[in-house]
C-alpha cells in the first residue's frame, strides 16, 4: 500500500524498546539489485522442483516459497537495515530474515517428517549450502591454512 505508515520496534536496553512509525515512501530504504537477486535466487532454492534446488528440498519438501516470500525477505532486509541504522539493507539483513520469512511457506513432506525435520530445518539447510550470499560484496576472510584459502576461494566464485 503506497504511503502505508508501519510501525517498527528495536530492543533497548533492558526490556524497553524503541518503536517509531516508518513512512515507506519517505523511509529512503532502497535495496541493491544483488539483494533482490539473493532474494530471489533463495526463494527459488526452496523449490524441489527447480534446477539448483539443494538435496535436501528434493529429499523433504512437497512445496516451496512462492514469489512473495522474495518481496518479504527484502522488505524484512529493509526494516532490519532502519533497526540497525543503516539506509540500505546488506545481503546479511537478507539471510538474517530468511528463516523466519521462509520456514512457513516451506511444506516439509512425510520423509522430513519421518527424518524428525521441519521446515525451519530444511531452511536452515538451503542457507547453509548456498554460496550466493556473497554476491556483490567484500567478502573478509582469516583464518589459517586450507580453512581460510578455501573460503578465499569459494567466495572467489
Amino acid at each position: 500500500m503506497k504511503g502505508s505508515m508501519r510501525a517498527i520496534g528495536s530492543a533497548g536496553e533492558g526490556d524497553a524498546h524503541d518503536v517509531a512509525l516508518v513512512d515507506e515512501d519517505e523511509a529512503g530504504v532502497v535495496e541493491e539489485p544483488e539483494d533482490r537477486e539473493v532474494a530471489v535466487e533463495l526463494t527459488r532454492r526452496t523449490r524441489p522442483d527447480v534446477a539448483g534446488a539443494p538435496a535436501e528440498v528434493k529429499d523433504y519438501v512437497t512445496w516451496g516459497a512462492g514469489p512473495r516470500a522474495s518481496q518479504y525477505l527484502i522488505m524484512g532486509a529493509k526494516a532490519l537495515a532502519l533497526l540497525r541504522g543503516r539506509i540500505s539493507p546488506e545481503t546479511a539483513d537478507v539471510r538474517a530474515v530468511a528463516p523466519h520469512v521462509l520456514q512457513h511457506r516451506v511444506i516439509a513432506n512425510y520423509r522430513a517428517t519421518g527424518a524428525g525435520k521441519k521446515s525451519r530445518d530444511v531452511v536452515d539447510g538451503i542457507l547453509r549450502a548456498t554460496n550466493l550470499l556473497f554476491a556483490g560484496k567484500t567478502v573478509v576472510v582469516t583464518g589459517y591454512g586450507h580453512c581460510g584459502s578455501g573460503v578465499a576461494r569459494r567466495a572467489d566464485g
